[in-house]
């Protein structure tokens, strides 16, 4: 009702309006009267009563007209068909509004179509990224890292070892003073003299330079699959020397050529969180207590007392600490090494690859090792190891003859075992004790011998003079070999005999309490082995094989760090007094040597 009232409102003041008008325009239509001097009118009542009455039924026609349209637009309304007036204004407003949302919608286009051209351009970012992103994320898993290392070391050695060289052969005689004859061969039979003579040996070997490369990495095959590898070289700076060592556990150990070479290769499978899979050519050449004086961080490795070369096993890892409450770094590792002397390949035989050569059977290695951390008494390692052969069988391994100056290859061996091998090692070491910056270790290692009556052959080239016992030299000269054979270390004790060896190995190191602005660290280590101690260690950069030493041996050190966490310098002493020799294998003799080793070394790292 409203409604409609306001539009009759509306309606009827238009006609007012209208009427309004119509009167003005009247009013200023009608002639204006001629001039004076124009034709005359009569002005009268009657003809302006006449004029009023026609414009009125001019004013009614137009106030029924509009009556008329008022009814109509008000029927229109009701109906709800808007009117003519209205259809039109809606008709000319809906096409400026559809010629308004044609150029909205094509301007809405347009800037969608820049719009999704950008977001292509962020999708394409956005893939190409990722890509990045896998790639270092690829990165990021390959950790690579290396060292090089230049060594001067000056040698003094003494020595004044007394040593029994053969002298002659001497006939052997029957009752009657005549020759005996061999009736096989039909030579003389002839016993061998030896003499005994001093060395007397002083002598300086300065200007050994040596280097070492090495290059390392590790990769994230999967979160729970990890492989490391080494590479490394060491060599004499300015000489080639393509020498090839007796043993794959020395095979980069030695300066050779410049060839870079497999010193670590090995994957670590964590099969559960408390157990771990190894195999491969296991890190094991620099375990601890070694980080000490090499300026590095700890090695997850057995210790330097019980291996320090390069072995190839098979190894499971089993972190206890899973179980055991309370203890830190609590873990047993189980390892196997196999050892086989294969014949040489040939071309035209395959069996050649999977053949051993005769006379030398593989031999089987069994070991393990506890590791813990002591709780309450900071940063510590204990660690106990043991490792067992039993049947150590003859090792196809030439023997250096110094008279010859020649190494020499076994011909064969009368037995597949030597005798049994068994070593029992611990390592004890504390860092930074009460936050005093000094680090302390001890080391004990013991060797189990028991060897039999198994020998390994070599066929010794012998070229003496033949002397009779009572008439002197004959003129003859024995021009052949002599057989000589040798077996497990300490087998001259007799066969089925157990005999030990000991190591006792100590040291400590101190980072000086201005660390922080000279960077400089003293360190001292000492090791004395009995007569029957065999190491599983190798030479260094150092050129000299301290650990295996029987005898006393001892080192003290400066470490200076020049660029710190990249680059140090080491300056240090070594004497070694040596009071016997010989190796897992053959003959321990008595000597009187001393090698004093003044050193200086730079090692870069990163």
């Amino acid at each position: 009702m409203k409604r409609e009232r306001a539009i009759e409102g509306g309606i009827g003041f238009t006609c007012l309006a209208l009427v309004l008008g119509a009167s003005v325009t009247a009013f200023s239509q009608q002639p204006t009267p001629p001039p004076e001097g124009d034709k005359p009118q009569t002005w009268s009542v009657e003809g302006t009563l006449e004029r009023l009455q026609k414009r009125l039924q001019a004013a009614e026609k137009e106030v029924n007209y509009l009556q008329r349209k008022y009814q109509q637009e008000k029927r229109q309304i009701l109906s709800g068909t808007p009117p003519e007036s209205v259809a039109k204004s809606l008709r000319e407003l809906e096409e400026k509004l559809q010629a308004l949302d044609a150029q909205k919608l094509s301007g809405d286009i347009e800037e969608l179509s820049k719009r999704l051209d950008s977001v292509e351009g962020v999708l394409d970012q956005i893939l190409g990224n990722q890509d990045k992103l896998a790639e270092q994320v690829k990165k990021d898993r390959l950790d690579w890292s290396g060292g090089f290392r230049v060594t001067f070391s000056d040698f003094h050695l003494l020595d004044r070892s007394i040593e029994s060289v053969p002298d002659h052969l001497e006939l052997v005689l029957d009752p009657f003073g005549q020759p005996i004859y061999d009736p096989a061969t039909g030579s003389v039979r002839v016993t061998p003299v030896y003499r005994e003579q001093r060395r007397d040996v002083d002598k300086w070997y300065g200007s050994n330079w040596v280097e070492r490369l090495f290059l390392k990495l590790s990769f994230d095959i999967t979160e729970r699959l990890r492989f490391y590898g080494r590479l490394s070289v060491l060599k004499y700076m300015n000489e080639l020397k393509p020498q090839s060592v007796t043993l794959d556990m020395h095979s980069t150990r030695y300066p050779r050529d410049p060839t870079l070479r497999i010193e670590r290769a090995y994957i670590d499978w964590t099969i559960t969180d408390w157990l771990v899979f190894s195999a491969g050519r296991i890190a094991s050449a620099e375990g601890p207590p070694a980080e000490l004086k090499e300026d590095t961080a700890r090695s997850a490795t057995w210790g330097v007392q019980m291996v320090e070369a390069e072995m190839e096993t098979v190894m499971l890892t089993l972190h206890l600490d899973s179980f055991l409450q309370g203890l830190n770094n609590f873990s047993l590792r189980l390892f196997y090494m196999p050892f086989t002397t294969h014949t040489d390949f040939q071309l035209n035989d395959h069996l050649t690859l999977f053949e051993h050569e005769s006379g030398f059977a593989e031999m089987h290695v069994l070991g393990g090792m506890f590791e813990l951390e002591i709780p309450g008494l900071g940063n510590n390692l204990v660690q106990l190891g043991a490792a067992y052969i039993p049947a150590f069988p003859p090792r196809n391994v030439s023997l250096f003859i110094p008279s010859l100056n020649t190494s020499i290859a076994p011909v064969g061996s009368t037995s597949d075992t030597l005798g049994e091998y068994a070593m029992f090692t611990s390592l004890l070491e504390f860092t930074d004790i009460a936050g005093s910056g000094l680090d302390v270790f001890l080391a004990y290692h013991m060797t189990v011998l028991r060897p039999s009556d198994g020998r390994i052959l070599y066929d010794v080239p012998v070229s003496l003079p033949i002397v009779h016992p009572t008439e002197g030299p004959t003129g003859m000269v024995f021009e052949g070999t002599s057989r000589l054979a040798i077996g497990l270390a300490s087998y001259e004790e007799g066969a089925g005999h157990t005999n030990l060896g000991h190591l006792v190995y100590t040291g400590l190191r101190w980072t000086l309490p201005f660390w922080e602005t000279y960077h400089t660290r003293l360190g001292a280590e000492l090791n004395y082995g009995s007569k029957y101690h065999v190491a599983w260690s190798s030479p260094s950069d150092l050129l000299v094989n301290r650990l295996s030493t029987k005898g006393l041996a001892w080192e003290v050190y400066l470490i200076q760090e020049l660029v710190p966490g990249n680059l140090f310098a080491r300056l240090g002493f070594l004497e070694i007094r040596r009071d016997w020799e010989g190796l897992y294998l053959g003959p321990t003799t008595a000597v009187d040597q001393t090698i004093r080793n003044l050193y200086v070394l730079v090692d870069a790292h990163w």
